[in-house]
C-alpha cells in the first residue's frame, strides 16, 4: 500500500490505471503479489515533443527494435567498405588474451611484435592491426567493465572498434549525402574558430599581457579618481573569541597568514581584502584613518556577528591603483583589444554592400 509516484507499475496495473481518471478508484483486482485497489491522484499530461526529446531519444536506444536497426546499418556499411576479416588470427588472438584480460596495456607489451602487427580486418585498402584495436580498447573504459574474458566480451570490444572505423570512414561523406548536415558542420566549425580566435587575441591576452594592461592603465587613470583610502584585510566571523586573538597570534598579518590559520583551525572566518574609501566607511576604520597607524583595528560586532581588520597602508588621495581596479581594468582592455582587432580585420578584408541586392529582401 501508499503512494507510488511516477514509477512505472506491473503491465496488468498500467492497464487498469490507463482507464482511470485523476480521483478515480479501481475495482479490486489480483496480479502475482497479491489484490490490489488502485486510486488515480493526478494524471500527468504528455509533454511537448522538445520536453519529451530526451526521454524518447533514451527509450528508443535502449529498445532492441532501434538496436537491431543500428547493427543492420553497421553491417551493409561494413559490406559496402568491403569488410574482411582475419578469423584465423580472431581465435588466435581470443586464446592469446585469456591470461592476459583485463591487462590490456600490458597485453600491447607482452604479445609478440608479429601478433600485434598483424592485419585484424581490412576496409577494401585500409588494413586495421591487433596494436591498434587493443590500444582502442584500453583507452575505452566501458568496454573493460567484465572481470574475465568471454566470447561476448570479446566480440563487443571488436565489434565498438568496427563501428568507431566505419565512422570515421562515414563521417566525411555525409556533407555531400546530407546538405543540411554541411550547413550545420560549417555553423559550428566557423563558430569554434571565431571563439578561438577571440580567445587568443582578446581575452587571455587581456589577462596574460600584463604589460600592455599597465601601459593601458596609465593612459586611463585619470578615469577612477579616489578619496583618502586604506588597504585592509578585514575578518568576519562569528567567534568573537578567536578574532579577539588575532591581534596577539599574528602581530604583522598577511593574507597568506589568515588563510592558513583559518584553514587549521577551522574557525570559518570570512577573510575580505579590500580598499575602503574615507566618508563611505564604517565606526571600524574611523581610528585607522585619524591616526594612519598600520596595524590592527578594534574588535567590533555582536552575538554571532563579529569583524576586525589590519590595516595594511594608508592611501593618500588622488588615482586608484592599478591594484583597485584591475578587474574592471581588465574588462575595459578587452573591449580595446576587440576594437583594435576588428579594425585590423576591416582593413585586411574590407566588406562591400550591394545596396540594390540587399533592398530586395525586405520588398
Amino acid at each position: 500500500g501508499g503512494e507510488l509516484g511516477w514509477m512505472r507499475l506491473l503491465p496488468e496495473m498500467e492497464e487498469i490505471k490507463r482507464q482511470l481518471p485523476a480521483g478515480g478508484y479501481s475495482e479490486p483486482f489480483r496480479t502475482r503479489f497479491g489484490w490490489h485497489i488502485l486510486k488515480v491522484l493526478e494524471v500527468k499530461p504528455i509533454g511537448s515533443f522538445e520536453e519529451m526529446r530526451s526521454e524518447l531519444k533514451s527509450r528508443l536506444q535502449r529498445d532492441e527494435r532501434y538496436r537491431s536497426a543500428e547493427r543492420e546499418y553497421f553491417r551493409q556499411r561494413a559490406k559496402a567498405l568491403g569488410y574482411q576479416q582475419n578469423e584465423p588470427l580472431r581465435e588466435q588472438l581470443y586464446k592469446a588474451l585469456d591470461t592476459l584480460y583485463p591487462d590490456l596495456e600490458g597485453a600491447l607489451t607482452k604479445l609478440p611484435p608479429t601478433l600485434l602487427q598483424a592485419t585484424l580486418f581490412s576496409l577494401g585498402k585500409e588494413k586495421y592491426s591487433v596494436r591498434a584495436w587493443l590500444t582502442y580498447w584500453s583507452e575505452n573504459r566501458g568496454l573493460q567493465l567484465a572481470r574475465k574474458l568471454t566470447p561476448e566480451v570479446f566480440s563487443e570490444a571488436m565489434q565498438a572498434f568496427l563501428q568507431e572505423k566505419l565512422l570515421e570512414r562515414e563521417i566525411p561523406t555525409l556533407s555531400k549525402k546530407y546538405p543540411e548536415f554541411e550547413l550545420l558542420r560549417r555553423e559550428y566549425y566557423y563558430g569554434v574558430l571565431f571563439f578561438n580566435i577571440s580567445e587568443q587575441e582578446v581575452w587571455r591576452k587581456a589577462v596574460e599581457d600584463t604589460a600592455g594592461l599597465r601601459a593601458f592603465y596609465e593612459q586611463r587613470k585619470a578615469d577612477y579618481p579616489a578619496q583618502e583610502r586604506l588597504e585592509v584585510i578585514e575578518i568576519q566571523g562569528a567567534d568573537s573569541a578567536s578574532l579577539a586573538e588575532l591581534p596577539r597570534r599574528l602581530p604583522e598579518a598577511s593574507l597568506h597568514a589568515l588563510d592558513s590559520l583559518n584553514r587549521t583551525g577551522r574557525y570559518g572566518w570570512r577573510i575580505l581584502p579590500q580598499f575602503v574609501e574615507k566618508g563611505k566607511t564604517t565606526a571600524l576604520y574611523q581610528a585607522a584613518f585619524s591616526n594612519g597607524v598600520q596595524g590592527w583595528t578594534a574588535l567590533q560586532g555582536q552575538g554571532k556577528d563579529w569583524k576586525i581588520a589590519y590595516v595594511l597602508r594608508k592611501l593618500p588621495a588622488g588615482y586608484k591603483t592599478f591594484e583597485e581596479v584591475r578587474v574592471e581594468l581588465i574588462q575595459k582592455y578587452q573591449e580595446e583589444l576587440e576594437r583594435r582587432w576588428l579594425e585590423r580585420l576591416r582593413a585586411a578584408y574590407p566588406a562591400k554592400v550591394h545596396e540594390k541586392v540587399l533592398a530586395r529582401l525586405f520588398r
